[in-house]
This record gives C-alpha cells, structure tokens and sequence, in this order.
C-alpha cells in the first residue's frame, strides 16, 4: 500500500469500516511507515482535542425560530406560467384536425345506395332443441360463466416423510435506535423523519441453528461491532468461518435471532425494513409449528442476518 492510499484510509480505519482484508493491509503499512503512523497519532490529537470541546448549548427557542425562518423562506411553488399567444399555433392545429373530421365523417359517413332484389322466401332450418330431461334423470351442464369455488388453505411445508403439515406465523415491529445514548445524533427538522424502506438486500445468512440462543434483534452499523457479533453467532463452529466483508458506509446488519426451541419446524426471517434518521424499524416473521404436528426432537436456534444496503 501506497502512503498516499494510506492517508485516506486513515479516519475509516479509525472509524472502524474499512473492510477485514484493507484494515489488514492498513495496519502493515503503518507497522514499516514511520511517516504515516505519525499521521496516525496526529489524527488520534486532533480527535481527542474535539472530544474536549464541550457542546455548545442552543439558546432557548432557537429551533422553533429556525423553523419559522424555514417556513418563511420557503418559495411557494406555483403553475408552470406559458404566455397567450404560445397556444395559438396549438389551437389553430387542432382546429384543422376537427374539420378533417368532419369532412371526412360527412363524406364517407353517408349510408351507400345498395341494389337490392326481391328474393323468394327459403324455408328456415329447423333447430333441434334439447328435450326436458325425464323424471327421475339427472343432466350434467357446465355454465363457463360460473367461478370456480376457491378456499383458503392453511400454509404447508413438505417435511422429511410423506405427510405435510402446517405452522402459524406471528408477525411484529421492532424499532431499533441508530445511535448509543452517549452518540451524538443528527439534528432531524420537521417532515425529515419520514420511513424510507431499504429492500436491496446485499447478502443474508438464514439457517436453523446459530451460536446465539438468546431471543434478541440486533442492529449493527460498525466493523467491531459485526466482528463480536458474527464471534458469538459461529462459536463452537470448527473451522472457524471467515468474517464476512461489509461496508459500513453505505451498508448495515439486521440480525434476528429465535432463541432455543426443543425441535425443528421453527423458523424466522427479517420481511421488511424501514428507517429514518435515528431509527431502524425492522418487520420480522417468526414461525411455530402447528398443535399436534409431529416434529423432530432436535433443538434448533433459528437465525436470519441480511445486510441491507442503506444508499
């Protein structure tokens, strides 16, 4: 790695989102370069400087009279304005297209004289109607106009032997804040707040047992935090998996986990996601055998994990 690439990667690698193999790279070059770990240790001054630098206090009121002005300068949209005389040429064309019209409607639109000669009734052929069906005879008729009888049926999932069988799913809302109470978090305004859905999924890991059998849903939006998060999601898993590459710039993790059930047929999945400014609203789906259906005495921790992207 050059030391100009270096320098750039600087605040990420600080910021804990560059990626496991460039953080990698990062932390040789700036083990053999004196001249960028001296960079480092300035960068790491000049952040603990600004951390010492006490948060200004707004005076009161200001918001509400920042608002105002907001709501003031605002330039009140009005219609696309086109002058007069633009429409003429408008006008006198479609004017043209009604006369065509018209002659063309009054000259081919007149009936046509035709000849006619007076021709000697034909008998009309006879047309068989069917028969009232005896007393006692029943006659299948198909109507095509009739609809098809539909029903509902519950939702089924083949199993491992011949028969199938059915769950039920619950659904519920989790929100989940972007920011640790000790974060300072963006000024959001009025009308800013809005949910805007996330539906381009990047990758996703979905499977019946995970490392963590605690029921939770978690929200992470930095490298350290997915590196312990993914820790605890493998362990006792040999060999250890590889981290997977996230970037936190532009991408963050959704993870939801079921907890422990005593046998399989249970199942979860993150099915939509919004967010606003300081918060993640994640809708997630949790499935549970139906009573009486016969399941493997297996214990199961069942997960979902899908970065989505967020830009």
């Amino acid at each position: 790695m050059k030391c100009d690439v270096c320098e750039r990667l600087i605040p990420l690698y600080r910021e804990g989102t560059l990626s496991r193999r460039k953080r990698r790279v990062c932390e040789e070059h700036l083990a053999a370069c004196s001249r960028c770990a001296g960079m480092l240790a300035a960068y790491d001054r000049a952040a603990a400087r600004l951390r010492e630098v006490p948060e200004p206090e707004l005076p009161e009121g200001y918001l509400e009279r920042l608002r105002r002005r907001l709501d003031a300068a605002a330039p009140v949209r009005t219609g696309w304005s086109v002058p007069d005389w633009a429409f003429a040429p408008v006008l006198g064309m479609l004017l043209c297209a009604i006369g065509a019209g018209l002659l063309v409607t009054r000259r081919w639109g007149r009936p046509q004289e035709v000849a006619t000669e007076v021709v000697q009734p034909q008998p009309e052929p006879i047309t068989s109607v069917p028969a009232a069906p005896a007393a006692g005879v029943k006659v299948a008729r198909s109507d095509p106009r009739r609809p098809r009888s539909s029903r509902s049926v519950p939702a089924v999932k083949p199993d491992r032997g011949p028969q199938q069988e059915g769950w039920t799913v619950e659904s519920r809302e989790v929100a989940l804040a972007k920011y640790r109470p000790d974060e300072p978090r963006p000024m959001v305004l009025r009308g800013s707040a809005q949910r805007i859905p996330r539906t381009r999924v990047v990758k996703q890991w979905q499977d019946a047992v995970s490392g963590i059998r605690e029921r939770e849903v978690v929200l992470v939006r930095s490298h350290e935090e997915w590196e312990r998060l993914w820790r605890r999601h493998t362990a006792g898993v040999q060999p250890q998996p590889d981290l997977p590459e996230v970037n936190f710039n532009r991408e963050m993790v959704i993870a939801v986990f079921m907890g422990e059930w005593p046998s399989d047929g249970y199942g979860v999945q993150v099915a939509a996601v919004e967010e606003t400014p300081d918060t993640v609203y994640v809708q997630v789906e949790e499935r549970f055998p139906a009573g009486g259906a016969k399941r493997a005495a297996v214990p199961v921790s069942p997960y979902h994990i899908v970065v989505v992207a967020t830009r």
